[in-house]
């Protein structure tokens, strides 16, 4: 099998350049409407953990999950209940289709260059060390060793990014982009000899962002200070938005998809890929997680934590229609409120918002000041840590003291000190 390669672009933080893709200036707001796309259904494929540090990769068919530090991280973000319909009789997961290349009336033949953009509420200052995404696709891939999971389609590939700051449309103002993550050559539908895709192939992964400071990709949401004490590398200093006012900051991610054909990965100067195996692509249209209650047969979403909070039956499209590099918006779409039924009497109508899950790291990563006694602090904080810090600052140990910014620059100054006293004063979970 050829797993997915894993190619970390860090986006706007407080230690590092933009490279997030450039969206457009905040317009009106737009109605929410009838989304102009199909939908159809998907059937779960396998489920891969990557491990970015160390290069692990792991395939389980049918689905599974290995969350960062061997399963002990808590989840604290979550969108993945993917068949809500299951007493009706809908037991496979429903997508919205994109990139279709014998649609005519598409901005694109490719979803190249469209981002789909979905918002959502979470506690300010939650750091992520694991993410969770999915994709869906009718592109023909191969089963050499006969595994049951693709081989990998060659330029098939797909792009995550997280933003601070983001409520959907109209915040597009304060929105501030935090990290993405882009997973190439990725496994699509397994051709059997069949003349169409009948079945969207589906495929999760469990993205392990965390190590040291020179590789790890941990991200903050909502920081609401400078002085970031959570030993994650990637934030934006007090970006904690409350755009909504509802007590929790503001978020938004993104889904891209890259079709073959199109992005020149191994600079080589040829595309890789075959452009003519450009075909229907999708993304998964979820609920929030927790207890599916019905009303009749309406959905209610369910609101405590993990579940995903705050979150709205709709989405935002950008695409770049002018070709001039900037994503202009097009309108926040949906699919007219969330209705099950009976599959054949009435077609039902799927909620609006696409699959993702977050997970924290354990309490001893996130207990910065614990540093007493060394390599293997005892997790509590007292006199012996602030001695031992002491000592490393005195004997210039920037393994030990660099404390400012999260991963260090390299010189002992008066913010490292200040940095450590936020962090023993914050205490240990």
């Amino acid at each position: 099998m050829r797993t997915p390669i894993l190619i970390p672009t860090l986006a706007l933080t407080a230690l590092c350049g933009t490279a997030a893709p450039a969206m457009g200036a905040p317009t009106p707001h737009v109605q929410p409407e009838l989304a102009p796309r199909g939908t159809m259904q998907s059937e779960l494929i396998a489920h891969i953990y990557y491990n970015i540090a160390t290069g692990e990769k792991v395939a389980t068919l049918l689905g599974g999950a290995r969350p960062a530090d061997n399963n002990v991280s808590p989840a604290v973000w979550i969108a993945d209940n993917t068949a809500p319909c299951a007493d009706f009789g809908i037991t496979s997961t429903a997508v919205g289709t994109v990139d279709n290349p014998d649609c005519t009336t598409c901005f694109s033949s490719t979803a190249t260059g469209q981002i789909f953009l979905d918002w959502g509420d979470i506690p300010a200052d939650t750091v992520i060390d694991c993410v969770g995404v999915e994709w869906n696709s009718c592109l023909s891939d191969t089963d050499a060793n006969g595994d049951g999971i693709g081989d990998g389609v060659e330029g098939f590939g797909a792009t995550w990014t997280w933003f601070d700051a983001e409520n959907g449309f109209d915040s597009s103002d304060t929105r501030l982009p935090l990290v993405s993550l882009t997973l190439h050559d990725l496994p699509a539908w397994i051709d059997t000899g069949t003349t169409f895709c009948e079945l969207h192939s589906r495929y999760t992964a469990t993205i392990d962002l965390a190590g040291t400071c020179s590789s790890s990709m941990v991200f903050e949401i909502g920081d609401t200070d400078s002085f970031d004490g959570s030993g994650s590398g990637l934030f934006n200093p007090g970006a904690g938005a409350d755009l909504d006012s509802d007590g929790l900051a503001d978020f938004g991610y993104a889904l891209q998809y890259i079709q073959p054909g199109t992005v020149d990965f191994d600079g080589d100067g040829v595309p890789d890929g075959d452009p003519a195996a450009a075909d229907t692509t999708a993304w998964t249209l979820v609920t929030g997680n927790g207890d599916v209650s019905f009303d009749g047969t309406i959905y209610t979403p369910e609101t405590d934590v993990p579940g995903a909070q705050g979150i709205e039956d709709a989405f935002d499209i950008f695409i770049d229609v002018d070709r001039d590099g900037v994503l202009e918006p097009i309108g926040t779409f949906w699919y007219g409120g969330f209705v099950c039924a009976d599959p054949g009497v009435d077609p039902f109508d799927p909620f609006a918002q696409f699959y993702m899950q977050m997970y924290g790291p354990g309490a001893a990563a996130i207990c910065p000041a614990d540093i007493y006694p060394s390599p293997a602090p005892d997790g509590h904080l007292d006199f012996f840590d602030v001695n031992a810090y002491i000592t490393a600052f005195n004997d210039g140990d920037l393994s030990i003291a660099d404390f400012y910014p999260a991963c260090g620059d390299g010189q002992l100054n008066f913010f490292d000190v200040i940095t450590f006293l936020s962090c023993y004063n914050a205490g240990c979970p």
